[in-house]
């Protein structure tokens, strides 16, 4: 059956990985060291945002394969990745 949702959130996601935000800017540094910077910009972001489609179709993978030996709905599990995510925040900020 079609769910728009699962839809939605698929073509959000495909949106996502094509989208260069994450690596904008190594890609405006690379480009603009070149002669044609247009098109080095352009290869650029988009060898940044297939590489991050990849790697998100990845962790949806080792995800469902995962769900089987681990419990995703324990409680503490919020907390650790919470954690993770401030420890990360933190070491990016810095």
């Amino acid at each position: 059956m079609f769910n728009p949702a699962y839809f939605g959130v698929v073509m959000l996601g495909l949106l996502h990985g094509f989208e260069p935000g994450h690596g904008w800017p190594v890609a405006v540094l690379y480009s603009m060291k070149k002669k044609n910077a247009i098109s080095s910009a352009i290869l650029s972001s988009s060898i940044i945002g297939i590489g991050h489609l990849i790697s998100s179709i990845a962790v949806v993978i080792a995800y469902v394969l995962l769900q089987n030996w681990l419990d995703f709905e324990a409680p503490w599990l919020k907390y650790a990745a919470a954690g993770l995510l401030l420890v990360l925040a933190f070491k990016l900020w810095r």
